[in-house]
């Protein structure tokens, strides 16, 4: 398979191509400034070290240099030196691309255009895997595989893959205790990451206090932190086992997936071990060597990089889907209705959440009417329940094995035939979109889908806990019950014609259970096992007013009920990687 890298790199290449043409054809054209024109700058090296030498002056004296490359082979905007001025002419003459042409002087450097950014779809971002996932060398991996690169780097490394092996181990809520060591020698370097600085409240232009991917200087503080080049060198994802450790733990891996790929990481740069490091170590499968954290052979961050996510050229930010372009999608359906339109959006969450029952999502508040601290009540819910219109629960848990066998992915034929079924994947789909609650859960799913079965994926960053508070209310006369008054502030917290309220019934709709199954869930407590099928109905699930923490300005909930875009954080991110204001994008 060509790399998607390679082709980018094709494209680049062929843009400065062009550019390199007109640049000579500009240089060596009749000048009306004067006699003699200044020399051609350099054309830019396409990646190796040092710099190349520009074409002599016409009629001028001497070479000029050319511009010195960026990391990874990305040519610099900046051209090269003008060349030295032609004797006796009066002035400089002035080359459009090359730089102005000197007198006895000589002349100024010139300027090229920046290359033009590739900007990826989402099945640029998909990458199927093998079969086996031992025959993968990027996307899941073995251990067998992960062992051999440790073990020889130089003699072991993919093609393509130019500098270090960089494993991060991502840790989340316990003080690690294994680790892989460190070769630095031979191109082998282990980091011990906490995964907390793969998630950050953004202001989206709508709400601003759910997790979200960090910004572009963020993303720059972190590479530059470990010298990490995703241009160049090949990053594997790893997490430690503990006792206590949860299968949750996968999803702090898959959140740090969706950092590097969202920041231009490419396919054959990223890897994740299947399972954990300690299964992986294990005599009976692969015999990774560890090594103990507080003996520090892992290596300590360089805090000297120069990687920027400006450099690669590339936009990944279609891997975050915003509220507004979700809604747009369902109003398409709405106007054609029957027709698929090969759009799968699947929820990840499972259980109570899935089917849209009250008091199933936690906001992580403790301030509503009705909190005791205890269960079923020990949380404060959104406005209302349910899913997206037309979206398939495929809960995450149920594509990794169990603790015993490290929580890895299972098997691929096992995956996909789960998968397929219930997110209703066939010969007409084109695209899934994962959310869960705070697309923690659905980045496992993600996974699923972009890494193992190469479907092309994007995730709704903000998921259903933005979702479920674009909420103007129920209609006065259509909620009654206790708690359900005329009077709800607390679901009251956007206008009833706001651009982007969700608690419509052609956006959002949640299931009653059976009779039968009535006492299977009590509101805030877990779902016991249902014995007939749920019904599906229109419009959201409103929580009553007492499970629902009221609004305190400018604390809770963040959210602007004025906003008039949902994609100000991608805008922002898009900005970032042309080097542009917001207000300068297309």
């Amino acid at each position: 398979m060509i790399g998607i890298r390679a082709a980018r790199r094709a494209r680049v290449a062929s843009v400065l191509a062009l550019v390199s043409l007109a640049h000579i054809v500009s240089c060596t054209s009749e000048n009306p400034d004067g006699d003699d024109g200044g020399g051609a700058g350099g054309a830019e090296s396409s990646g190796g070290s040092g710099e190349e030498t520009g074409g002599a002056s016409s009629g001028g004296a001497g070479p000029s240099s050319g511009g010195v490359h960026n990391t990874g082979g990305v040519p610099s905007s900046s051209g090269g030196f003008g060349g030295l001025g032609g004797l006796g002419g009066a002035s400089g003459g002035t080359s459009p691309a090359g730089g102005s042409g000197g007198g006895d002087t000589g002349g100024t450097g010139g300027t090229l255009p920046d290359p033009e950014i590739y900007v990826s779809t989402a099945a640029d971002l998909a990458g199927e895997s093998a079969y086996d996932y031992g025959d993968n060398e990027y996307g899941i991996v073995t251990g067998n595989r992960l062992k051999s690169w440790i073990e020889d780097w130089e003699g072991n490394r993919p093609a393509g893959i130019d500098g270090d092996l960089v494993i991060v181990q991502v840790v989340a809520g316990v003080t690690p205790f294994y680790t892989l060591a460190s070769n630095e020698a031979e191109g082998v370097r282990s980091y011990v990451v906490n995964s907390a600085g793969f998630n950050t409240p953004r202001n989206n232009g709508f709400s601003n206090f759910e997790t979200d991917i960090p910004d572009g200087a963020t993303a720059d503080a972190f590479f530059q932190a470990y010298d990490i080049d995703p241009t160049e060198d090949l990053i594997v994802l790893t997490f430690e086992q503990q006792a206590a450790t949860q299968n949750s733990v996968v999803q702090s891996v898959g959140r740090a997936w969706v950092f590097f790929k969202y920041w231009g990481t490419e396919n054959e740069h990223i890897a994740i071990l299947n399972g954990s490091l300690n299964f992986n170590a294990k005599p009976e499968t692969y015999g990774l060597a560890l090594s103990i954290v507080g003996e520090h052979h892992h290596s300590d961050p360089p805090e000297n990089g120069t990687f920027s996510v400006r450099d690669s050229w590339v936009d990944h930010t279609t891997l975050s889907i915003s509220l507004e372009d979700l809604i747009g999608i369902l109003e398409q359906r709405v106007d054609h209705p029957g027709v698929d339109d090969g759009i799968r959006i699947v929820d990840a969450r499972g259980g109570a959440e899935a089917y849209g029952l009250l008091k199933a999502t936690s906001t992580g508040r403790t301030n509503c009417t009705s909190y005791t601290g205890t269960a079923p009540n020990a949380k404060c819910s959104t406005p209302f329940e349910g899913r997206l219109k037309g979206a398939q629960s495929v809960p995450w848990t149920q594509f990794l094995d169990t603790a015993a066998g490290g929580f890895r992915f299972l098997p691929k034929p096992t995956v996909k035939s789960i998968f397929d079924t219930q997110s209703g994947w066939n010969n007409n789909a084109e695209l899934t979109i994962q959310y869960c609650r705070t697309n923690q859960r659905s980045t496992v799913t993600g996974i699923v889908a972009s890494v193992i079965l190469g479907y092309p994926t994007r995730f709704y960053e903000t998921s259903f806990i933005e979702w479920g508070h674009a909420s103007a209310g129920p209609d006065p006369t259509g909620l009654g019950g206790a708690g359900n008054t005329q009077d709800y502030p607390n679901k009251h917290l956007v206008d009833a014609d706001f651009a982007f309220r969700t608690d419509l019934d052609y956006l959002t709709e949640h299931a009653i259970l059976h009779p039968n199954d009535a006492g299977a869930y009590v509101p805030g407590g877990t779902l016991g096992t249902l014995t007939q099928p749920v019904t599906w109905v229109d419009g959201p699930n409103y929580n009553l007013e007492a499970d629902v923490a009221p609004a305190v300005p400018g604390v809770w909930p963040l959210l602007n009920p004025a906003a008039t875009t949902t994609e100000l954080s991608i805008d922002t991110d898009r900005a970032y990687l042309r080097h542009i204001s917001i207000e300068e994008l297309p």
